[in-house]
C-alpha cells in the first residue's frame, strides 16, 4: 500500500511541470504580447492585465515544446488553439 501511495505522489509531483512554460518563455511571451497590444493602440495597463492572464493560462496548458509546435503551424492555428484563453483574458482585462 505504501508503494502505491509513493508512486501516486511521485507521478503527481513529476507531472506538475509537464504543461508549463519556462520562466524565460513566459517573460518573452508577456513582453511580446504587451508590445504588440500597445503598438495596436491598446492601453498599457489593460494590455498588461490581458497578457499576464494569457501567459499564465497558456503556461498551465502548454510546455515550451508544445507551444513551439502550435506557433510553427501559423498564426491562424495559434489563434484557434488559444481562442478560449483570449476570450477569458479579454473579459478580465476589460473588467479592470
Amino acid at each position: 500500500m505504501k508503494k502505491i501511495s509513493l508512486i501516486v505522489i511521485l507521478s503527481l509531483f513529476l507531472s506538475v511541470n509537464v504543461h508549463s512554460l519556462s520562466v524565460d518563455r513566459e517573460r518573452f511571451e508577456y513582453q511580446q504580447c504587451v508590445q504588440i497590444l500597445v503598438e495596436l493602440g491598446k492601453k498599457e495597463s489593460k494590455s498588461k492585465v490581458y497578457c499576464l492572464c494569457s501567459v499564465q493560462m497558456m503556461s498551465k496548458k502548454y510546455s515550451d515544446r508544445e507551444l513551439d509546435k502550435i506557433v510553427s503551424k501559423g498564426i491562424d492555428h495559434l489563434n484557434k488553439k488559444t481562442k478560449s484563453i483570449a476570450e477569458k483574458c479579454a473579459k478580465k482585462a476589460n473588467a479592470k
